[in-house]
């Protein structure tokens, strides 16, 4: 019983998200408003991480900073952190950098990176719990699943 609450628990947050996720490719992510946010950039987030640790996050430039504010906003201090220590790690030229020079930026960093992934990750079971909660208390965000 408990491991289908649990699926049950995933799959809400993932119906949110995809809803969400169709919004930002039909009207870009300066659409979503703040509760939207949190659940896109949190949920997106632990995918990514999942599928490619840091390196990945920052391949496909995603916002370190908004991430950071999301799990910070779920009560989550430890994985915002761990956010905000990642892009600490890229120095300012990597924005900037062509393709190739971002990539062996990452690579230099990338024991570090995956250290940090992996502390966001070891507790992402709390996080989903906590995203589903936020969702559940937002009635607008929990609404998006009987679209």
């Amino acid at each position: 019983m408990e491991d289908q609450s649990k699926k049950d628990r995933f799959d809400f947050v993932d119906r949110v998200f995809c809803k969400l996720d169709d919004k930002v490719s039909a009207t870009g992510v300066d659409s979503l408003n703040a509760e939207e946010r949190v659940v896109y950039f949190v949920w997106a987030a632990l995918g990514v991480l999942g599928n490619g640790s840091f390196q990945y996050f920052f391949e496909n430039n995603m916002d370190a900073d908004a991430t950071a504010a999301s799990f910070q906003e779920l009560g989550l201090p430890a994985p915002a952190e761990c956010f905000r220590l990642a892009q600490s790690l890229l120095p300012s030229e990597y924005l900037g950098a062509d393709w190739d020079r971002q990539l062996e930026l990452l690579k230099e960093h990338e024991t570090s990176l995956d250290t940090l992934a992996q502390k966001v990750l070891a507790d992402r079971k709390r996080s989903e719990s906590r995203l589903a909660d936020y969702i559940l208390a937002h009635p607008n965000l929990a609404t998006l699943t009987d679209e």
